[in-house]
């Protein structure tokens, strides 16, 4: 699972929707991604996630928003969240 509710006070989240095209890329220039990236034998693609991030990166920081500023509803606060990384 990657995000997950237990009991009424604890939620997890196992992925990363605060990303951008940015931190992609300093991820894909990181050497030791880099090589785990290599020791993939060509699985993982650089180019390939450099091409779909372009691609879906407005989508996912706009799902990012929804879903973080409905956290913030759910937590009591008033102010609402409007775009990545500010309240």
């Amino acid at each position: 699972n990657q995000a997950f509710r237990y009991g009424e006070n604890v939620y997890g989240f196992q992925f990363h929707m605060e990303v951008d095209g940015p931190l992609v890329e300093r991820w894909l220039n990181t050497p030791v991604y880099q090589a785990e990236i290599e020791q993939t034998n060509g699985k993982i693609d650089p180019d390939l996630i450099r091409a779909e991030t372009s691609k879906n990166i407005s989508d996912l920081n706009a799902l990012s928003v929804q879903v973080f500023g409905e956290f913030l509803n759910l937590l009591g606060h008033r102010k609402r969240f409007t775009r990545l990384g500010s309240m």
